[in-house]
């Protein structure tokens, strides 16, 4: 795989190889920096008929810290972040037309 290069990256984020040739678009949780792999599986279920995704976190998730990972489908490469500490989950919703399918990720 060759290596991605990221230009004009928005402050606080930094890149990270993804392993898929899969075509992805969306957000993913790890524990600990993404190149570490400890990526966490949400609890998925429906309101009003649209996917929800939910990462409860537990203290010891936090002590390597919780990373968002923003994954677009067309190249190889994710930007990940760092969330602050004290977050006890995060909620995102599957993306839909009317909303331009964004991907809104909520974390509190």
């Amino acid at each position: 795989m060759e290596p991605v290069v990221v230009k004009n990256m928005p402050e606080g984020w930094r890149p990270s190889q993804t392993n898929t040739s899969v075509p992805v678009w969306g957000v993913g949780i790890n524990v600990g920096p993404p190149e570490e792999g400890m990526v966490l599986k949400p609890q998925i279920y429906r309101v009003k008929g649209r996917q929800t995704f939910n990462w409860p976190f537990i203290p010891a998730d936090s002590e390597k810290g919780i990373w968002l990972s923003c994954v677009n489908g067309t190249v190889p490469v994710a930007l990940a972040q760092e969330l602050p500490k004290g977050i006890s989950k995060c909620i995102a919703k599957e993306p839909i037309p009317e909303e331009g399918w964004k991907v809104v990720t909520v974390c509190h």
